[in-house]
């Protein structure tokens, strides 16, 4: 017979792991052996994400974050009673699980193959969404991005004095009023 110090391995236990073979021979002797059992984690995360929009602002750039992409909040919500619900049978009411990103080991990482837009950006971008689990196994989708201007037009101005020439007229220069207006993505003509 043999007998072994662990047989059961569970995700704190990646990597190598030594264990004890304890054996008993024909001649009852025991015999003792230590054995390199090697723990991978080879299952991909899952990935949940949503198509987003976002706004550009005064900086002329706008910065997402992976978690407002990607769904990483598991969690139940409660629905409407069971139908026919058994008495004594268990809950009266059923639960459904909210799709998000998840894996058997843990997740390490949520990126975005892109996630700094300026206006060179508006309008729909195709980006990649990617979770990385603790074992360095990734899964990806393709979102779309949706940038916005939405920069309310900021006008300022500031005082000047005409001089009237010899013929009693002066001309204006637009841009000599100009005191760091502003207008977003647009800009000014």
């Amino acid at each position: 017979t043999r007998e072994l110090s662990q047989s059961k391995f569970e995700a704190s236990h990646l990597g190598d792991n030594y264990i004890t073979v304890k054996g008993l021979a024909r001649n009852d002797k025991t015999y003792f052996g230590t054995m390199l059992v090697k723990v991978i984690d080879t299952i991909p995360p899952t990935i949940v994400a949503r198509d987003f929009r976002v706004n550009i602002t005064q900086n002329g750039k706008a910065i997402v974050n992976p978690k407002n992409v990607i769904s990483w909040r598991c969690k139940k919500t409660a629905s409407e009673p069971a139908p026919n619900p058994t008495p004594d049978q268990g809950e009266d009411w059923f639960f459904q699980e909210i799709p998000c990103a998840k894996d058997n080991v843990g997740i390490e990482s949520f990126e975005l193959s892109k996630s700094i837009f300026t206006c060179d950006d508006l309008g729909e971008n195709e980006v990649t969404a990617t979770v990385t689990d603790t074992s360095g196994n990734k899964a990806s989708t393709k979102v779309k991005i949706t940038v916005y201007d939405l920069t309310p037009l900021v006008i300022k101005a500031k005082p000047i004095e005409l001089n009237l020439g010899e013929n009693g007229t002066v001309k204006l220069n637009p841009s000599l009023l100009d005191d760091g207006s502003s207008a977003g993505c647009s800009g000014f003509e």
